[in-house]
């Protein structure tokens, strides 16, 4: 329950470029996003768009929402955005090149005109648009990031983004038993997951949320104290809830 709110905004960015790294070492991946993290030229987004699963249970349309002049779609990539003025933008292009060491590795670079609308796929999950199947949200220190793409591996669509953090994955209907294999492997390496969305023929035996019984017991408490006879969406977070 919020009572009161304080925001802080700041100018939108009038400028702003995306280089698009093409790789698929997940090691080199996960150094990558260790560098952006501690990296001083204010990057504003840092995802991977791996290759998708060769399943028709999954919804391929990797090169049709990623379709962009100056971005080959053929194999996974990861995009770095910057934001600012044009100047600045292009200095800390160029400081980012040396900085990653990026002449090693094939890239391509998106303008404005490509950056923005490749952002607002991105944010607005469009690799999922059309799919009936699970969707979890799943955050997880960006120091095991590695060990989560190689567990999921060609097994499932899905992408990483915030540096390395949050991963959006999707799990075919009827294989729910992956969704406890998931949220297991995700409890073991520090993060938590939530279903975002549930397949048609979802069997409900798995939390919507995970967590551990410590803060369980502190959100049924907090819930207690506003909501005694549990009428405000009883199971929605938690089944004990």
């Amino acid at each position: 329950a919020l009572t009161e709110l304080t925001l802080k905004v700041s100018p939108k960015k009038t400028f702003q470029n995306t280089i698009a790294i093409y790789l698929k070492d997940i090691k080199i991946i996960s150094s990558l996003f260790y560098k952006i993290l501690g990296s001083s030229n204010e990057i504003s987004g840092a995802v991977y768009i791996p290759d998708e699963p060769k399943n028709k249970k999954f919804d391929l349309n990797k090169s049709r929402v990623f379709k962009f002049n100056d971005l080959n779609n053929d194999g996974p990539f990861l995009a770095i955005r910057l934001e600012g003025d044009r100047v600045s933008v292009q200095e800390r292009l160029n400081d980012i090149v040396k900085e990653l060491e990026l002449k090693n590795y094939k890239t391509s670079i998106l303008d404005n005109h490509q950056s923005v609308p490749f952002w607002t796929k991105v944010n607005n999950l469009e690799l999922f648009t059309n799919t009936k199947n699970n969707l979890i949200r799943a955050v997880i220190p960006p120091s095991n990031s590695e060990k989560l793409m190689n567990f999921l591996s060609n097994k499932f669509k899905y992408f990483v983004d915030w540096s390395g953090s949050l991963f959006w994955i999707e799990v075919a209907d009827k294989e729910d038993n992956k969704i406890g294999q998931i949220r297991e492997f995700i409890a073991n390496n520090e993060g938590y997951m939530t279903i975002i969305m549930k397949s048609e023929n979802f069997d409900f035996k798995e939390k919507v949320f995970s967590t551990d019984e410590a803060k369980l017991m502190i959100s049924k408490k907090i819930k207690e104290s506003f909501d005694p006879k549990s009428l405000f969406n009883p199971g929605r977070m938690y089944r004990e809830i």
